[in-house]
């Protein structure tokens, strides 16, 4: 039986992508399989989805039009000489292996022309992600379409040079963490102001959730939003007055910065 797509580890974010797939009816769940170590994944896989499942990686690779590559880094090179002799040619294989450049992956699956490295991040478990595809001169464009419709079940994609991709990990691979401080802080910082701890959480959780929204909704820019907050001798000017004096622009600058040089030196082993 032939596959559309095909699954190497069925983590978190596998487990993501096939939810995406079957919610947006990309194709059926007989057509989508799956390879993990653990027995008791693979179980919970067929189990939630109704996908095939193998402990055999080559498997996959014998089934799939397009792989999707999603074991840790540190396994590549356990999982790369099992399906890189069985490759075909015609198979797009999408990578989501963080700091793995797509040269090094090239070499580890013997030239494989079809290879789209992508950057997905943490919310596309709950189907409002975003990747970054990183964009190389040997990888045909129809495989980058394939990837854009296949990470598309689970948010939006941006491509980039394959070189931005460290950026790309900076901004949005990295953004939720600092997101969930962002809100751990201001729900400390409304606690300390005297509302109670589930108050301040809901208030911080609704605000952030609601703000998000309007920007994603608007045409205005970020900036210009924030402008329209900001009346003249207002609350929320004085707030982000202290703020920007306390380094907040600078802070959040250095923070992906110093992202993006670790995401670099990763990429180099």
């Amino acid at each position: 039986m032939k596959c559309r797509y095909g699954f190497i580890g069925g983590g978190n974010m596998a487990t993501a992508i096939i939810g995406g797939i079957l919610r947006h009816e990309v194709c059926p769940a007989s057509e989508v399989v799956a390879s993990d170590v653990s027995e008791e994944r693979r179980g919970a896989l067929a189990k939630q989805f109704g996908v095939l499942t193998t402990a055999g990686n080559p498997e996959v690779i014998e089934k799939a039009e397009c792989v999707v590559l999603a074991v840790k880094p540190q396994i590549l090179s356990q999982v790369a000489p099992e399906i890189g002799p069985v490759l075909r040619p015609e198979q797009t294989v999408i990578s989501i292996l963080a700091g793995v450049t797509v040269d090094v992956l090239r070499g580890r699956l013997n030239g494989h022309p079809r290879i789209v490295r992508a950057m997905p991040n943490l919310p596309a478990t709950i189907g409002k992600g975003v990747a970054g595809i990183a964009e190389t001169p040997l990888t045909p464009d129809d495989a980058y379409a394939e990837a854009e419709k296949l990470l598309g079940t689970v948010g939006g994609t941006v491509r980039v040079a394959e070189e931005l991709i460290d950026a790309v990990t900076a901004v949005s691979g990295s953004g939720p963490g600092y997101i969930f401080r962002i809100a751990e802080i201001l729900i400390q910082a409304g606690v300390a102001v005297g509302l109670g701890e589930e108050q301040s959480r809901l208030l911080v959780e609704r605000t952030l959730q609601g703000a998000a929204d309007l920007l994603v909704a608007s045409d205005a820019g970020a900036g210009e939003l924030c402008r329209r907050v900001c009346s003249p001798g207002g609350t929320t000017l004085a707030g982000l007055d202290a703020m920007m004096k306390a380094g907040l622009e600078q802070a959040i600058k250095d923070g992906v910065r110093a992202a993006r040089d670790r995401s670099r030196e990763l990429s180099k082993g």
